[in-house]
């Protein structure tokens, strides 16, 4: 399974940690720190390459100045993309969007836009992250 992660560099550590609890491989993950960069993953890699991936985990920024993963706006970029992926064989809209953010509140339309939304914890425990990611 390839996992599309877009969130600050200083959370790569607790992703491959989290994600190597439950016997995933440092190379299933794929870490991008801006939407900026997400996006042109999704148009080269997905769109042109067709490689494969099963999810995107995503982060919020509280600070809307300052909100370089811009997740909202990379789920909404994602849900309209008619085109398809993995030798053409999926939608690159279908690919589930998880948001995995330390912002308790969002917006019912905020909400709607994604799979699921999971609060991070901030004790190390990731079982939530982990169930959502096996489907």
């Amino acid at each position: 399974m390839r996992i599309l992660i877009n969130d600050f560099d200083d959370t790569r550590e607790e992703y491959i940690k989290a994600f190597r609890s439950f016997g995933y491989e440092d190379n299933e993950l794929i870490f991008s720190s801006t939407y900026e960069s997400s996006r042109e993953f999704i148009e080269i890699h997905l769109e042109k390459k067709k490689l494969h991936i099963d999810l995107i985990v995503t982060n919020d920024s509280k600070e809307e100045s300052n909100n370089t993963l811009k997740s909202y706006e990379l789920c909404l970029f994602k849900n309209n993309l008619p085109t398809s992926f993995s030798k053409s064989n999926f939608r690159i809209s279908s690919i589930p969007i998880i948001l995995y953010s330390k912002n308790e509140t969002k917006s019912l339309q905020f909400q709607s836009n994604f799979n699921s939304i999971i609060q991070k914890n901030e004790y190390g425990e990731h079982g939530y992250l982990s169930e959502s990611a096996n489907g």
